[in-house]
């Protein structure tokens, strides 16, 4: 993870939504959980193109579906 910017970016910014008080439990519950999967994807030793895919696919959507229901 540490070698990794885009990932800390990432999670920097997820940090930054998180820090706003205008979220929904909601919201704010499935930010984290989105922020938790980048974390889990930065400790893969050697992740894999379709690992990395996967992980964007679940994010994106999860985030899709928080801030339509805004």
């Amino acid at each position: 993870m540490k070698k990794n910017r885009a990932l800390r970016a990432c999670i920097t910014q997820f940090d930054a939504v998180l820090s706003r008080n205008d979220l929904e439990p909601e919201q704010r519950r499935d930010i984290e959980a989105c922020r938790k999967r980048v974390r889990e994807l930065g400790r893969i030793k050697d992740p894999t193109n379709a690992d990395v895919f996967r992980c964007i696919r679940e994010i994106s959507e999860k985030l899709v579906n928080t801030l339509r229901r805004k």
